[in-house]
């Protein structure tokens, strides 16, 4: 189980943070100044593992921490409905794609 945020500016990586499950439910890795909102995610979700562990529930919270820091810093996550971009995201992949030509045209 592997999640990241990070966040870039002008070509230069002003921070990231990683979680990697394979080398424990409780790795986290991160460079630089994370924002001010890192540290209560972190906390909430470190209680909602010690919660976890404490009646065997498998289950990994640290995973979500990169991905609702993220949240906060663009206000959507990747696996929430959000009404608000509902359909947009495939637009705009769509509209990046080669556009088609028409079989015939009157001129």
């Amino acid at each position: 189980m592997y999640s990241s945020a990070e966040l870039w500016e002008r070509g230069s990586q002003i921070w990231k943070i990683e979680h990697l499950g394979e080398n424990g439910a409780k790795n986290l890795a991160f460079t630089r100044k994370l924002p001010e909102a890192f540290e209560a995610i972190r906390k909430e979700c470190i209680l909602k593992q010690e919660e976890a562990d404490k009646n065997n529930v498998g289950v990994d919270y640290y995973f979500e921490i990169a991905l609702e820091l993220a949240k906060q810093m663009t206000g959507f996550k990747h696996d929430n409905i959000n009404p608000d971009i509902n359909g947009r995201f495939e637009e705009l992949i769509e509209s990046k794609g080669k556009a088609k030509k028409p079989r015939w045209k009157f001129w």
